[in-house]
């Protein structure tokens, strides 16, 4: 027997959707070439973290900008800006292509420290207040226990997007049930 949100994913393959990542409780989608992509998850807190960041005006700046989020029975849709790729995902791509003295490198090597504690006496960490400063806001909400490189993305400009910090559950204060939590134009 298949679940809803395997139905809806089926729908969308059908209409020329391709899965491009997933994690525990989501997976991603998106049209070829398109700006945007839809997330299907259930069972987690990532829409409170949406709702946060729309609430605190972080959805399209250290967040990912989320164009609508609805709930569908135990499953939720989200619509959101498409990024270019993980931490991880451009670690493996510089490091093993002979690139780790670029850019991107160092600032994995930054996130690294930023997120997960890990000091490295040869490491130049660049101050970036206002992202330092998001991530203590996070972790107040008590959203910051799930940081590694699979969970930060960049945008095709380069800045930093926190996709989704926490995998425990929040208090749910801020969803709407039966309809749209979200949707910003």
């Amino acid at each position: 027997m298949q679940f809803e949100h395997e139905q809806y994913e089926n729908k969308l393959r059908h209409l020329g959707y391709q899965k491009l990542g997933g994690g525990l409780y989501s997976n991603v989608f998106a049209k070829p070439n398109s700006d945007r992509v839809v997330k299907i998850g259930r069972a987690d807190c990532w829409p409170d973290y949406a709702c946060w960041l729309i609430e605190n005006g972080y959805s399209g700046t250290f967040g990912p900008k989320i164009y609508s989020l609805k709930f569908h029975g135990d499953f939720y849709v989200a619509s959101m800006e498409r990024l270019v790729d993980t931490i991880n995902g451009l670690e493996f791509a510089y490091n093993y292509k002979g690139l780790a003295n670029n850019d991107l490198w160092q600032l994995y090597l930054a996130i690294t420290v930023w997120l997960c504690g890990v000091r490295d006496e040869n490491v130049d960490v660049p101050q970036v207040p206002d992202f330092q400063e998001f991530i203590e806001k996070l972790d107040l909400e008590g959203f910051a226990n799930d940081f590694h490189g699979g969970n930060v993305m960049i945008r095709k400009d380069g800045s930093l997007v926190v996709t989704d910090p926490s995998t425990s559950y929040s208090d749910n204060r801020f969803r709407i049930k039966n309809g749209n939590v979200a949707y910003l134009e």
